[in-house]
Formats: C-alpha cells, structure tokens, sequence
C-alpha cells in the first residue's frame, strides 16, 4: 500500500494472488529454456563445467511439503529448514566448501537457474569464485571471470552495502499488467 504525494486522500493497494496460475513464483515443472544458452561460445573443459553444474550441498528435505502448507503449519516448516541450512554450512570445513554449499541451498530455496558468489578486491575489481549452474539452462560459465570495477559503479556497491543479494530476472519476460 502506498499513497500517492499528489493526492493524499487516495490509497494505491497492490494485490497478488498466493498461488498465481498465469505468472506462478515458482514454474510448474521446474521448466528451464530449451536448449541450453551459450552466449559466451565459451569451451570449458569436463572439470570446469563439473565444477560449476554439481551441487555440493544435500536437499531440504522439508522444503516440497513446506510450499505446499499454508499458514501455521508453513511457518514452522521454515524452522526446520533454516536448522538444516545452518547445520550444512555449519559443517563446511573451509571456505571454498561453505560457498559451493551456499550456492547450492540458495538454489534450491530460490529455483533460480544461476547462483554465484561474486568477491571484491580493493580497487572494486570483482571475480565470480563460486557459481552453481542448472546445465539445462545454459552452457555458459562465469567463475573465474574477472570484471573491472567500472562494470558495478560506485553507487551500485553502496547499495550491495544495503541489499547484498542481487536477483537477475528474466530480460525477455514480458512485463505484467498493473
């Protein structure tokens, strides 16, 4: 809900449906583009893209049955995932395999196709060091590529200081009607 500054009397509310048929939070089927995008014509080798399309950290096994509660019964579910994330990256012995686990559960929980842990150096030169990548999606890999600090301005960073998840969405999704 917000009002609008032009005219204080008049209330704009925004609705979405909880299970939304024609634009679902989570696609049905788990459905990812066929065939895989390749725009970077990039040619890892095996253990490259095994390094990047394998998932390291173990299923929530809570999570199905939780999207599918309501109410009470879904916000308990949510305790019994957030113990068994922490209890996966809790027994992590080094950093390389707290991220690769990271990736992995924010992937799960979000469904999203690419998950990547991105680091700053200290002139703000950035360098993917952990992806997990759903091959049925795309063929192309980012860890290991470097970008230059002009690539995320200034104000951008400050704003990863504020929000530090960035979600890309789809750019060719069509625009929802307000």
């Amino acid at each position: 809900m917000h009002v609008n500054g032009r005219n204080p009397g008049l209330i704009i509310c925004e609705f979405e449906l909880e299970d939304d048929p024609v634009n679902p939070l989570i696609p049905p089927n788990d459905t990812t583009p066929e065939p895989p995008q390749d725009t970077l014509n990039s040619t890892p080798t095996a253990e490259e893209f095994a390094e990047s399309t394998e998932n390291t950290s173990k299923p929530l096994r809570v999570l199905r049955s939780a999207r599918k509660r309501k109410g009470e019964a879904a916000a308990m579910e949510v305790f019994n995932i957030m113990a068994q994330v922490q209890e996966q990256l809790a027994a992590s012995p080094n950093l390389d395999r707290f991220l690769k686990v990271l990736v992995g559960v924010v992937k799960e929980l979000t469904g999203f196709h690419r998950v990547m842990v991105y680091q700053f150096d200290q002139a703000w030169n950035g360098r993917v060091v952990t992806e997990l990548v759903d091959p049925r999606a795309t063929t192309d890999l980012y860890k290991g590529l470097n970008f230059p600090a002009s690539d995320i301005p200034k104000q951008a960073r400050e704003l990863y200081k504020i929000n530090k998840v960035r979600m890309l969405y789809d750019r060719d999704h069509e625009t929802a009607r307000l």
